[in-house]
């Protein structure tokens, strides 16, 4: 049966009922599947690496990865740190211990790693080894954020171009001298 006499008010209030009910469906199942999660033992996802990856919340990876990239952060820390340790048992500021040290950072100061810059950033987090070796995580909430700064400053700025290229045609078009004069005193007023 299809009622003829529905106007656009009663469309847009059935495309509003289904929209809320596919939304609230979605909640739904969401929550049935995080409880599911819940229920299943650990020992379970342990032996079925598959069934881990669905279940495993997202939260407990991003915080295992935090962890993960402090500790390679420490222990890059340390064993830089025991690298420019020397043990000296002569009785002298420059040979003692922390005189030795200072003078072991001095000579390996020297040596450099070529790393920053946009493209190398990109790189190393999409291979990974700014996590591996850097021992940097970014989450994916400062990845999503970035990415959608860059597509937000770009279509500001085709945005701007575009608007600007338009003013000038519709500018160099016009024949009415008043609003030509108009715009040359508010241009003048801008950059004197």
């Amino acid at each position: 049966y299809v009622d003829e006499k529905r106007d656009d008010a009663d469309v847009e209030d059935y495309l509003l009922y289904d929209v809320t009910f596919v939304l609230g469906f979605a909640a739904v199942a969401v929550k049935v599947f995080d409880f599911v999660a819940l229920c299943i033992p650990r020992l379970v996802l342990q032996a079925r690496p598959l069934l881990a990856k669905i279940f495993i919340p997202r939260t407990y990876v991003a915080e295992m990865h935090l962890k993960r990239a402090a500790s390679v952060k420490m222990n890059q820390l340390v064993a830089n740190a025991i690298s420019i340790q020397t043990v000296n048992e002569k009785e002298s500021v420059v040979d003692t211990h922390y005189g030795q040290a200072l003078l072991a950072f001095a000579k390996l100061g020297e040596q450099y790693e070529r790393v920053g810059g946009y493209k190398w950033t990109w790189q190393q987090i999409f291979s990974g080894d700014l996590f591996r070796k850097e021992g940097v995580w970014l989450s994916a909430r400062l990845l999503a954020g970035n990415t959608s700064m860059i597509i937000v400053a770009i279509w500001v700025l085709i945005s701007g171009i575009t608007l600007t290229q338009r003013i000038v045609y519709e500018y160099d078009n016009t024949d009415n001298a008043a609003v030509q004069d108009t715009i040359d005193i508010a241009i003048q007023s801008i950059f004197p």
